[in-house]
């Protein structure tokens, strides 16, 4: 399961301190604010524009700070502790609209996350606890149409999930489930703009291992296949039926190779032919 740290969220501030230049007020410039400096201090754009000015403690961030983008809008203000926002700071779009709103606790998010379109439409929103997301979690397409909903536990997603594409039509809905705070297993089905099941796929985690299956179906509604799964490989039977129910295909399979017998049969049902596989090597055929 995907977990974000603070490092995604302060990754634009770690490329800025990179790539900046820096300088006293009178003195634009010069590179870099020097490690050992307390006190008051601006750096700036190659051009001579102001891109960060505040206050600095041994070369960090200590006080209130702002910084620029390199056509002079606002790109971020707060205040810092030791280098890390402790409270709510705005990083800013050029033109100035707000990119991101989110709350800052001893360098760890908390509370409401948002994040903005340059248009200003919100683009997600998001419940941390602890630096974690733990609560609702939302977002949308550009146009304002729902883009997805569900809930995150300690991190990890729980319940039941939804998306929509740009015109609110459902996509797919996965449901988690989650013991102990942790993933234990994940359903997932994919729709047809008709609202007929088009895929689904099922993992839940048994003795430290992900196990389950990936199914297709049909616009009539018949199951179109059934592949087993172990850790993210084929492993186990694999089946295909054509739009009429009948069989068109089935083996096996060991860690995604093919092995054993492997049967095809034509639309009316009829043996075409056998393959034997040994470890993913041919063996025979007739």
């Amino acid at each position: 399961m995907r977990r974000l740290n603070l490092v995604s969220w302060l990754g634009w501030l770690v490329l800025a301190a990179a790539l900046g230049c820096s300088s006293t007020p009178d003195a634009p410039g010069s590179r870099r604010v020097p490690i050992d400096h307390t006190g008051p201090y601006t750096t700036w754009w190659s051009d001579g524009v102001v891109r960060e000015e505040g206050e600095y403690l041994e070369g960090e961030r200590h006080g209130f700070v702002r910084g620029f983008n390199p056509d002079g809008t606002l790109s971020f203000e707060g205040r810092f502790e030791h280098g890390l926002p402790p409270g709510e700071l705005l990083p800013r779009f050029p033109g100035g609209g707000v990119k991101v709103a989110e709350s800052m606790s001893g360098g760890r998010r908390e509370g409401v996350r948002i994040e903005y379109y340059e248009s200003g439409q919100p683009r997600t929103e998001e419940v941390w606890a602890d630096n974690v997301r733990h609560g609702h979690a939302l977002a949308w397409h550009e146009n304002g149409v729902l883009a997805s909903e569900g809930r995150h536990q300690h991190g990890e997603p729980a319940g039941v999930w939804r998306t929509w594409d740009a015109r609110g039509v459902l996509l797919a809905t996965r449901h988690h489930w989650v013991a102990d705070g942790a993933a234990v297993g994940q359903l997932e089905t994919t729709w047809r703009p008709d609202g007929s099941v088009a895929t689904q796929t099922l993992m839940t985690r048994r003795d430290g291992a992900w196990a389950g299956w990936a199914s297709a179906w049909h616009a009539n509604g018949r199951q179109a296949s059934l592949t087993e799964f172990r850790d993210e490989r084929r492993h186990g039977r694999d089946v295909t039926w054509n739009a009429a129910g009948r069989v068109t295909s089935e083996g096996r399979w060991v860690e995604d190779s093919r092995d054993g017998i492997w049967s095809y049969w034509d639309a009316a049902g009829v043996l075409e032919r056998r393959v034997e596989y040994a470890n993913g090597q041919l063996v025979s055929e007739r």
